[in-house]
């Protein structure tokens, strides 16, 4: 029994290493901080769309205090593919009529069938917290380079005016 144990770790981490996906997504970490004005921008929604061939978009969402790190989708950990990406930041709010933010909450029904909306009638609009310059494909204001064994770490400095 006590050889069984001892050689119970060494097997399981044998097989794992053998039954790794080769078609996986491989990414490196890659992080930063927003800010607007000076002032850390939360909850902002930060895109990686990459402009060398062959890679996949990565995306992020800012926290309480700015900072961000990238999730590429099928990889199998956090990060974006080393590469070169265009960089866009982007924060929207649904507003009723008079400009007020309303609160959209996860309805229960919705995950189970139900047919009750989670946006109120009551929005007219989405209101941006981000100048349009920051969120124009035509013409992107960031582009940075991803590098394998690179910090890639990545502030953006954004300005209301």
């Amino acid at each position: 029994m006590k050889h069984l144990l001892f050689f119970l770790p060494i097997l399981v981490l044998s097989l794992s290493t053998g039954c790794q996906d080769k078609n996986a997504i491989h990414v490196v970490a890659a992080t930063g901080v927003v800010t607007l004005d000076g002032k850390p921008l939360e909850e902002a929604a930060i895109s990686f769309v990459p402009t060398t061939e062959g890679l996949r978009g990565s995306s992020a969402l800012s926290d309480e205090n700015g900072k961000f790190t990238l999730m590429t989708a099928g990889a199998v950990k956090n990060g974006t593919m080393p590469g070169e990406y265009d960089v866009f930041v982007e924060k929207q709010t649904a507003v009723d009529a008079a400009g007020n933010p309303l609160v959209i909450t996860a309805d229960p029904n919705m995950m189970t069938g139900g047919s009750n909306s989670s946006v109120p009638e009551t929005v007219v609009r989405w209101k941006s917290f981000v100048p349009q310059k920051y969120h124009d494909k035509a013409k992107p204001l960031f582009h940075v380079q991803v590098e394998k064994g690179g910090k890639n770490h990545f502030v953006l400095e954004l300005d209301s005016k």
